[in-house]
């Protein structure tokens, strides 16, 4: 992928909210654009820079729900065009970001004026990092037995350990403002911690805690 420094990348994005959906940087993820403003928002992407954010609805009360400050510009690194018009397309994070401000826009989806210096080290490839896996994985597989999910565990131990903790932040079923919180850390190493703290909570025994990621 294309090595990026902040004056290259755009200060205007076009906006795609998902709900429960993160993307982080040097990651790659599908995602289907089926809506007409979803389709829109890829043609017009395709014929300028490729990039788009990708951020959070802190709800989905209303027609246009409040965002989070925070996203990830990502570059459409492949589409499929399929039935209608409507595409799938592979999207690789680039650099987080926080909103300014939302910009008006006559395009049937949502624009916002975007700020990057606070992830700017999302730009520099990150050094090696290890850490101890028994308890991590230990609280994995008290998760997946309680949600039902199976899981490929040799798949797991292959994966490097920095990449094992980003998939886990993105493919984890977890809630809105716990992804959110997964997101925002500062470093690996920070969100090794929310992760874990996510998983203590969530494989507690009794009856559903009340969440400490607000």
């Amino acid at each position: 992928m294309k090595t990026y420094s902040l004056n290259d990348l755009p200060r205007k994005l076009p906006l795609f909210p998902l709900n429960g959906m993160t993307i982080l940087p040097r990651m790659q993820f599908p995602l289907s654009m089926e809506e007409p403003h979803a389709i829109h928002l890829v043609d017009d992407a395709l014929r300028a820079d490729r990039m788009i954010g990708i951020i959070q609805p802190k709800h989905t009360d209303s027609v246009i729900p409040p965002l989070y400050r925070v996203g990830t510009a990502g570059r459409i690194m492949a589409f499929d065009e399929v039935d209608d018009g409507k595409y799938i397309i592979g999207v690789a994070g680039v650099c987080r970001f926080q909103v300014i401000q939302e910009i008006p826009t006559a395009s049937d989806y949502r624009m916002g004026e975007v700020d990057y210096a606070a992830y700017a080290a999302d730009l520099i490839a990150p050094e090696p990092y290890h850490f101890q896996r028994r308890a991590l994985l230990g609280q994995l597989r008290d998760f997946f037995d309680h949600s039902g999910i199976t899981v490929d565990w040799e798949a797991i131990g292959r994966t490097p350990d920095a990449l094992l903790i980003n998939s886990l932040s993105i493919i984890c079923p977890f809630d809105v403002p716990e992804k959110q919180a997964l997101l925002e850390a500062a470093s690996v190493e920070k969100r090794l911690e929310t992760l874990q703290a996510i998983l203590t909570f969530a494989n507690a025994p009794g009856p559903a805690v009340q969440r400490i990621l607000n």
